[in-house]
């Protein structure tokens, strides 16, 4: 029980009894009575212990009740485990729960958003600076199509919201005009930034191993080609550089990448031939296993060539070779639009499983189909039209025979002739 005592009368000249009585904490407290009375004083003391006590079960018992309740919440975690297997999302939920009946406070998961932004800062010094603008683009993408996933967080991720990830970006494909490719590649930036996550124990095997189901490589759409008319209109309605881009993919049936790329250096011009190294062979393992193509210009492409000005070396479309990729096929839309060029035709004559007309789409890939389809309406062969678009060829180390120049020349003769007077408007 509580002490009573008074001070030491030389140092203090107090009349009154002083009380030491135990806390709620265990500690002592010292302090004034204010009563002269040994028995009241004591009485009082004794009260102040009395309440204290009272203090000290009452927080005690709120402790062991929220000590129950964590109890609880482990034991139901650990047997919906049992039942269900492995599910990190539970385990985070049960652990924020605990966190906030202990601290009292929320407790902070770092979002996929707020984990990307970190990520991709990490990205731009360990790869190059063209490497780390693909990687920018791909997290903004997947941004803007799903931006209720990436306010999620990191740990909840599931296989649910990959999928919804890939069909947002899907959907900005269709209206973009971007290819199936291009989203493969966003998912594999998303993939390696969520394996970092796995590597630095953010989350676990089971989240960065979802399966991100890959799209084929070539786009599931049909594209259909523009017709003559068509590719007049949309030379027509260019500008600059890419008057010569449509021009030369209606007569060589290059993809975008190719025609955006090609060099001066490429063109034979004592000869007027061009040899091009298709981009999905760059991307052949073994150099033997590399070819070429190997086109004779006629007389549009050389009086365009002439047009703009023959040079020795550089890129012949400069303007378009600084874009990237997805900005190239983006501008390219936008002529389309300008020229009033559909984007999509409905087929009548051709059907899909249910009787109904199926959906032709057309970008600039479509160029490519319109320079084969020029070819087959001329009697061109169809093995004649595979070497031209890549699918076979012998022009392997850019070499190639006088004979070989003039069957191709003979070849190319077929491709209509495309109105050079648009060139200079």
């Amino acid at each position: 029980m509580a002490t009573i005592y008074k001070l030491n009368r030389k140092k203090d000249d107090s009349p009154y009894y002083y009380a030491k009585y135990k806390t709620a904490n265990g500690d002592y407290a010292y302090k004034s009575t204010g009563l002269t009375k040994k028995r009241e004083a004591k009485n009082l003391a004794n009260e102040w212990e009395v309440e204290e006590l009272k203090l000290a079960k009452k927080e005690s018992k709120r402790r062991s009740a929220s000590a129950e309740e964590q109890r609880e919440i482990v034991n139901k975690l650990i047997a919906e485990q049992n039942k269900q297997g492995w599910k990190p999302h539970i385990t985070i939920k049960a652990i924020k729960k605990i966190h906030s009946l202990c601290a009292k406070e929320d407790l902070e998961v770092q979002t996929l958003r707020g984990y990307l932004a970190e990520w991709i800062i990490q990205q731009k010094l360990v790869v190059k600076e063209t490497t780390y603008k693909t990687y920018i683009e791909a997290i903004r993408s997947i941004d803007r199509t799903c931006e209720s996933i990436m306010d999620k967080e990191l740990w909840h991720l599931d296989e649910g919201d990959i999928s919804a990830i890939q069909k947002g970006l899907m959907e900005e494909a269709d209206k973009k005009g971007t290819t199936r490719k291009t989203i493969n590649y966003k998912m594999e930036v998303l993939k390696g930034a969520i394996r970092s996550a796995w590597k630095s124990k953010k989350i676990s095997e089971f989240i960065w191993n979802l399966p991100t189901h890959p799209l084929p490589e070539e786009d599931s759409k049909l594209i259909v080609p523009f017709s003559l008319e068509e590719i007049e209109s949309l030379i027509q309605s260019s500008t600059g550089n890419w008057k010569g881009m449509v021009l030369f993919a209606a007569y060589t049936g290059l993809r975008i990448t190719n025609c955006a790329t090609l060099r001066w250096e490429d063109i034979d011009q004592e000869e007027r031939i061009l040899v091009v190294e298709p981009v999905k062979q760059r991307r052949a393992i073994k150099t033997n296993q590399r070819k070429c193509l190997t086109f004779a210009l006629n007389d549009s492409l050389w009086n365009y060539l002439k047009f703009i000005g023959l040079k020795e070396k550089g890129f012949i479309f400069p303007e378009i070779e600084a874009l990237h990729k997805d900005t190239r096929s983006k501008r390219f839309i936008k002529i389309m639009e300008t020229a009033g060029v559909p984007r999509t035709v409905t087929l009548s004559h051709d059907k899909d499983e249910h009787g109904n007309p199926r959906i032709g789409w057309r970008s600039f890939h479509s160029l490519r189909h319109s320079f084969n389809s020029f070819l087959a309406n001329s009697g061109v062969s169809q093995e004649t039209r595979k070497k031209y678009t890549g699918h076979s060829t012998d022009a392997a180390n850019k070499v190639y025979t006088h004979e070989d120049v003039e069957a191709i020349r003979e070849d190319l003769q077929a491709l209509p002739d495309i109105n050079l007077s648009l060139i200079h408007i």
